[in-house]
């Protein structure tokens, strides 16, 4: 097979016939894909993403030459424009990045809700007998298993865990005016 200089590419694509412009845009590939591939994966780590520059680098040769854009240079062509979009994906990326920043003022928001819902919650506590009390905050607020609960109230495990269900269902049950209040 006959190999192309890059003016010879270029001569071929702008006034060639169709059969030897396809050839030609096989030859091109052949030669310089290798190239740019590496080129975009030293710049880009994500694979998928890498393989999307370098589709897009080709495209957009193709395009620039049907639009009948001068181009006298193919490798830096390919090398601009590959690094041009690998730029771009950066920038968007970075540009996510910012947006996941103003999704933690939504988040600080939710914690500020969840501290006033926990605020509400211990009120809630308070109000339920104190042989209730004592193992769903040990529990609940210091992470206690419910052997640990036992040995520390001088109970059984599963005196504990029962004592945890009920004063739940007794907190929901003072807070149920609160909750409904919330969702109307």
């Amino acid at each position: 097979m006959y190999t192309f200089n890059d003016s010879e590419i270029l001569n071929i694509i702008y006034k060639g016939s169709k059969r030897d412009i396809e050839q030609a845009y096989r030859f091109l590939y052949a030669k310089y894909s290798k190239m740019i591939h590496a080129y975009c994966a030293c710049i880009i780590k994500d694979k998928d993403l890498v393989e999307d520059i370098f589709q897009e680098t080709f495209i957009r040769f193709y395009n620039a030459v049907t639009q009948e854009k001068t181009i006298t240079n193919i490798p830096g062509f390919l090398t601009i424009t590959s690094r041009n979009l690998c730029y771009n994906a950066i920038r968007s990326r970075k540009n996510n990045v910012e947006l996941d920043e103003n999704m933690l003022v939504d988040r600080a928001e939710d914690k500020y809700e969840k501290k006033e819902m926990l605020e509400i919650i211990i009120s809630a506590v308070e109000f339920i007998d104190e042989k209730y009390r004592t193992p769903f905050m040990l529990r609940e607020f210091e992470g206690l298993s419910y052997s640990e609960i036992a040995e520390l109230l001088n109970i059984t495990a599963d005196n504990a865990k029962v004592k945890t269900t009920r004063a739940k269902k007794m907190i929901i049950k003072v807070l149920q005016p609160y909750l409904k209040d919330i969702s109307n």
